[in-house]
Order: structure tokens, then C-alpha cells, then sequence
């Protein structure tokens, strides 16, 4: 860390958002305030008179000065007096608070006169209460409309304005209104992203406009996040604009860090986290900032002091270290987003002959959501181990969580030789800040969890090795992570399946039709088939796996997308033909000529792999997403890869021509068997694993 940081930063990660002292006399009750469903703290302070003695002379200047801050009102004069004695307030103004109510007309005057003792926090004076009831009241309502919004399931898209939008809030002065409203919306976001950025985006609007009161809130990144949600064009987005968001809301975070504003300090890191990694710049796009310029892209990411405290600060790894046993068992851990562990315990255990552990971490509630949220962040520095400072935390909700990690962390980090864990996701990242120094970490990734925040909150001190699925992937991985500041070694493995048996005969109408293995995500890009059917009359096209759900799809451009594609299926007629999910794949490539890829980007494509097995000839498209990175290329035969339409369409009228196709497929065939011969696959996994060769 080169930042000092709050002692309490952590302390208040677990405090409500907004942390109020009701300020009253002796003699008087504060005035009620009821949080509600919003994350505000109510604490009330009695302002006793000071019981120590000043010396005379020093006491009568205090009182003269009293008198004069009081305008000559005596019974004003003696708050002031006891106010500026107060050391009570004194350490309540500067170890943990962030707004100040007064609880009657005397309080205020004496307030006024010494501003000073508040040390900079708004102040809501006795007048303005009501409001501020009122305000705390209509957030708890628009809290419990919204929540009976989620809970009925609907479609998020279709959920008219009016549910979602916050009643007329009054401005109450001193209140941060737009910090209660950003958090109702970012907890709505947690469980719906599409339902939180359409709130948020209404929420801003009963605001007054302030950008910076936006920033410092969270809802200027939550209203760029929808943004990409709501709008037609995601790829017009204006990413220097976008970036300016970013900057300015990770500097808000900064800023609630160095406060001890700890809690605030995160909220903010996971706006601008799921800004910054949203699937619209990236994972579903056709060219992403993340791939082309990763250095300019997370800069700002990372020189956060926040983001820096969350990665890599704190104390170390809770998990007790031990000494990894010579024939302790193996930890393989599972991945939220698909299953391909099974080859690597096959490997560990055949070629390694090692005794394996699946450890379904992903299924295991505390993992068990994708979705980033800012109680994920505090539990990231839970697991750090920062000091709990002056902040007052609330020490059995502390004690629960750690209780609750431990729990489904120990059976990870406990006697065991070493750890494998699949995809870049939740589990792995919380496994990385916790697994104690002796087992040796190793992980992989395979294509959607590179664009998700929880690569870059990764503890990659702990990594020994890092396996990606493609040459493309491993140049990716290697910039983000030289921007992050790490040299983790980088292998290629690909996870190629078993080709053995496709390479069946071909009867000759196959020569003709096209393939596409996996088609329902846009990142397929079936429209770019269809681009290439229409250019190449007398060709059909074979659609297998299950066709796309856009009524699913939860953004405005991935609907309009699947829409398209919907459109184009009916013109295209009998010219495609729809398979769902088969288990006699060979059968169904038998009567394939050529295999397609036409996505946007691919980890290791299992689909192009299969039909080139059978010998379809591989029309593949160098996928956009990746191009800069080398796309297809180093994966498969380079004379398979095109870049246009057009190339497509000169390349599929070339490869089956009736006197060269049967040629071609042979030679596909034996081509394929070359270079996706996973024999030294098993042997590298258990190298990777153990960090030796078998």
C-alpha cells in the first residue's frame, strides 16, 4: 500500500451506509427517527455539560468566547460552551458519522455559532426533521415497491416506468439523498442488474441535476451502466465519456476511504467494477476496449487506493497454514459457468495417478451468484484480514461472516496438496485471498470469465500458474495481467474433447450443407452464417444445439439482436434447418460438409473442433473480439481463417467444388487429428497441478 488508509475503513465496511447522530440536551428526548429500509444508522448523543474543570482564568475566556459565538444569548451560550468541552462528540464527529441532526432550535443557534465543532459534516437542523422523517419514510415505500417487483419475476424490460420509479423526494438539507437513493438501486441490482439500472436511471431523474452529488453517490456509474443496458447500440458507446464516469466514481471511493468511510468506499469500487466489465463493452461485443488496450482501460482501476486495499491489503489469508502433505489429496474446484473440470480430474487421476477432490464451491450459497455485489467486496476484505479500527462494527455480523467463508473455504485449504480451480469466477477469487501459503494454487480460464471483474480481484501473488484454452487467450491474460503488476506463467492447454470416431463417410448431398455447432448467444453471431448463406445460393445451413431465447436476453441491444435473428430465420425458409441438442453428434456431422464459426470470439470452439474431426471443411471466421489477440490463429490451420463475408463465401464455393471436396475432407480429417491431438494434455495438467512433471 502506498496510501495510508483510515484505521476504521474496514470497521465501517460493515456499518450502514449513512451513519446519523442525533445531537439532544439533557432533559430531552431525540427526536424519532425510523431508517426503515434504508441503510441509515441512527445514534443519539446526549450533550452533557463537561464534568473536568478548566482553570479559572481559561474557563472564563471559553465562556467569554461562548457568550460571543452566542450572540449575547446566556442560554445559548451554555450549549456552545458545552459543545466546544464535549469530548463525546468530539470522537463522534471524527471516528464514524456523517450526518449530524440537531433536536431543537437552541442546539441549532449553538451550531451555527460554532460550526467548527462538527469538523466539516452536514448538519439537519430541528426545523428540518419532519423532512428528513418524511424522506426516510418515502424510501422505505419506493424499498418495498421495488422489492415486490423482484419477487414477482417479470420480465425486466417489460416492467413499466412507473413501478420502478422513487416517489417525489424533498431535498431535506444536510441529507445525502442521492446516496440513499443510488443504494436502494444498487440493491435492487444485485438481484436484478436490468431492474437496477432502469431505477437508478429513474431515481437520478427526481434529483436535482448535480454531477457531482452523481459521482460521489454511485449513480452516475449505475446510469452509464444502464445505459448500456437500455440502449440500441452499445458499440456507439462513447467510452472516453464512460471512462470520465469510472475515474470519477473510483476518486469518490478514494475519498470515502481515506474518511473511514468504508462502506461507502466499496459501493462505489462495485459501480464502478460493474461499469467497467459490463458484458455489453465486452463479453457480448464485437470489439472491446478490455482486448484491445488493457493498460489505458484499467488505469484508473488500477491507482485506486480502494481497489489496492480490497486486493491486496490487510493482514494475509485467514485459513491456517499448513504444510502440504507429499500424499495429501488433491482439490479440483468446480465453476459457476460450465462444467469442464471432469478432463482434469480424469488427467490428475489416470496419468498423475493422484487421489482428486471435487470441491463444488460454486453451488455453495455464499458463491453461488455470479453477480459482483458490494457485500461481496466487504467480504473480500474480510478474508485480508483488515484490522477492525474505531468505526464500531457490528462485531456478531463480523463473526457470522467469517464463520460463514471459513466454513466453505476450509475444505479447499485444509490437508491438501494442492488446488486446481476452474474459470476466473467468485469462488476462485475468494479461494486466491484465503488459501494459506503450502498448497499450490494453479487455476484456469476459459473465455467469459476474462471479461468479469472477479479476474482482477484475483489474488494472483497467490497463483503458481495459470492455464487459458487458446493462444489468443494466453496474450490476453498476459496483458491484464502486466497490468495488474504480475508475472504469473501462462499456459496453453487446450481443451480439445475426444475427436476419435467423427471421421465418419460423407454422402455427397453433405457437400453442400453448412454446420454451426451452438448458435442461442449472440457471441456466436448466427446473423454472420445467415450473411454468408445469403451470399451462397444452392448451400443450406444445419443449426444444432438450442435455438435462442431472446425473451431471456436482459439488455434492449441483445433483444433486438435475437429479434433480428428470429426475422432472418423466417425469410431463410427450408434453407436452414433447426437441430436441438443431440447425443449422436457423428451421426449429425456425417451429413455436414463444412463446419462454421462465425463468433465474435471463442475460448477453445468444441463445436468447430467436432466437425473438423468429421472432416467438414472449417470456414472460420477470425473472430473480431479477439483479432487483435490473434483470434483463431495458433489454434487452427490459418488457411481455415478468413475475415469478411466475402472471404467466407470465396472460401466455401472453393473448398466444395464437386471435384475437390472429397479431397478436402480427407484431408480435413487427418489435419484435424494433428492438431487436435490432446494426448500431451493429461501429462501437462498434472504438471501444471503439482508443478513437476508426472
Amino acid at each position: 500500500m502506498t496510501a495510508p488508509l483510515h484505521p476504521g475503513w474496514f470497521a465501517a465496511a460493515t456499518d450502514p451506509l449513512v451513519r446519523v447522530l442525533v445531537l439532544h440536551r439533557p432533559g430531552t428526548e431525540p427526536p424519532a427517527l425510523d431508517p426503515g429500509a434504508t441503510s441509515v444508522g441512527v445514534r443519539p448523543l446526549v450533550l452533557e455539560p463537561p464534568t473536568d474543570a478548566l482553570p479559572a482564568l481559561r474557563e472564563a475566556r471559553v465562556r467569554a468566547a461562548s457568550l460571543a459565538a452566542a450572540r449575547g444569548r446566556p442560554a445559548v451560550a451554555r450549549v456552545v460552551h458545552d459543545l466546544k468541552r464535549s469530548a463525546d462528540l468530539r470522537r463522534a464527529v471524527t471516528g464514524g458519522v456523517d450526518l449530524v441532526v440537531s433536536a431543537d432550535p437552541t442546539l441549532d443557534a449553538a451550531l451555527d455559532g460554532v460550526p467548527a465543532v462538527l469538523h466539516g459534516l452536514p448538519l439537519v437542523r430541528s426545523a428540518d426533521v419532519p423532512a428528513l422523517r418524511t424522506l426516510l419514510a418515502d424510501l422505505t415505500r419506493w424499498a418495498e415497491r421495488l422489492e415486490a417487483v423482484v419477487e414477482a419475476a417479470g420480465d425486466p424490460l417489460a416492467v413499466a416506468d412507473a413501478e420502478l420509479a422513487p416517489p417525489p423526494l424533498a431535498p431535506v438539507p444536510g441529507a445525502p439523498v442521492a446516496l440513499l437513493v443510488a443504494d436502494l438501486t444498487r440493491r435492487l441490482a444485485g438481484r436484478s442488474r436490468t431492474l437496477g439500472g432502469r431505477a437508478a436511471r429513474l431515481g437520478g431523474r427526481v434529483l436535482p441535476a448535480d454531477d457531482a452529488s452523481d459521482l460521489a453517490s454511485g449513480l452516475a456509474a449505475q446510469d452509464a451502466a444502464a445505459d448500456l443496458v437500455l440502449e440500441a447500440d452499445p458499440a456507439s458507446t462513447d467510452l472516453d465519456r464512460l471512462g470520465a464516469v469510472a475515474r470519477g466514481t473510483l476518486a469518490a471511493a478514494d475519498a470515502a476511504l481515506e474518511a473511514g468511510r468504508g462502506q461507502v468506499a466499496l459501493a462505489l469500487l462495485s459501480d464502478a467494477l460493474l461499469l467497467l466489465f459490463h458484458r455489453e463493452l465486452h463479453a457480448d461485443a464485437a470489439g472491446s476496449p478490455l482486448v484491445d488496450a488493457p493498460e489505458r482501460f484499467l488505469a484508473d482501476l488500477v491507482a485506486s487506493t480502494t481497489f489496492r486495499a480490497v486486493t491486496t491489503g490487510g493482514r494475509g489469508p485467514l485459513v491456517r497454514d499448513r504444510d502440504p502433505q507429499e500424499r495429501a489429496p488433491i482439490a479440483v474446484v468446480t465453476g459457476a459457468y460450465g462444467t469442464f473440470h471432469p478432463e482434469v480430474v480424469a488427467a490428475l487421476e489416470t496419468v498423475g495417478g493422484l487421489e482428486v477432490e471435487v470441491v463444488d464451491l460454486a453451488r455453495r450459497q455464499t458463491f453461488s451468484g455470479k453477480p459482483l455485489t458490494a457485500d461481496s467486496l466487504a467480504a473480500l476484505t474480510l478474508l485480508r484480514r483488515w484490522p477492525a479500527g474505531p468505526g464500531v462494527p457490528d462485531r456478531e455480523r463480523l463473526r457470522r461472516t467469517e464463520t460463514d467463508l471459513l466454513r466453505d473455504l476450509a475444505a479447499v485449504g485444509h490437508d491438501r496438496r494442492a488446488v486446481f480451480s476452474d474459470w476466473a469466477d467468485k469462488s476462485t477469487a475468494f479461494l486466491s485471498h484465503a488459501l494459506a501459503p503450502g498448497p499450490r494454487l494453479s487455476m484456469r480460464v476459459h473465455r467469459v470469465d476474462a471479461f468479469d471483474p472477479w479476474f482482477v480481484l484475483t489474488d494472483w501473488t497467490r497463483v503458481s500458474e495459470l492455464v487459458v484454452v487458446s493462444p489468443a487467450f494466453r496474450d490476453l491474460a498476459r496483458a491484464l495481467l502486466a497490468v495488474l503488476g504480475h508475472d504469473v506463467p501462462v499456459r496453453v492447454v487446450p481443451s480439445f474433447g475426444s475427436i476419435e470416431g467423427l471421421a465418419r463417410p460423407k454422402p455427397p448431398q453433405a457437400r453442400t450443407r453448412l454446420g454451426l455447432i451452438g448458435w442461442s448467444r449472440r457471441p456466436k453471431d448466427p446473423l454472420w452464417a445467415f450473411d454468408l448463406l445469403e451470399r451462397c445460393p444452392g448451400y443450406t445451413l444445419v443449426c444444432v444445439g438450442a435455438p435462442p431465447n431472446g425473451a431471456a436476453v436482459p439488455t434492449v441491444a441483445g433483444r433486438a439482436y435475437h429479434a433480428e435473428v428470429d426475422r432472418r430465420l423466417a425469410e431463410l425458409g427450408d434453407r436452414v434447418e433447426v437441430i436441438g441438442w443431440t447425443d449422436d453428434v457423428p451421426a449429425v456431422l456425417q451429413g455436414i460438409g463444412v463446419i462454421l464459426s462465425t463468433s465474435r470470439s471463442e475460448g477453445c470452439h468444441r463445436g468447430l473442433i467436432e466437425g473438423a474431426g468429421s472432416g467438414a471443411v472449417p470456414v472460420v471466421r477470425d473472430w473480431p473480439l479477439l483479432a487483435s489477440r490473434g483470434g483463431p490463429h495458433g489454434l487452427v490451420d490459418d488457411a481455415w481463417v478468413v475475415t469478411t463475408v466475402e472471404q467466407a463465401a470465396e472460401r466455401l464455393v472453393a473448398v466444395t467444388h464437386p471435384d475437390t471436396w472429397p479431397a478436402a475432407v480427407t484431408a480435413t480429417a487427418a489435419r484435424a487429428a494433428e492438431l487436435f491431438d490432446g494426448s500431451d494434455a493429461d501429462a501437462t495438467y498434472v504438471e501444471v497441478v503439482l508443478g513437476s512433471a508426472p
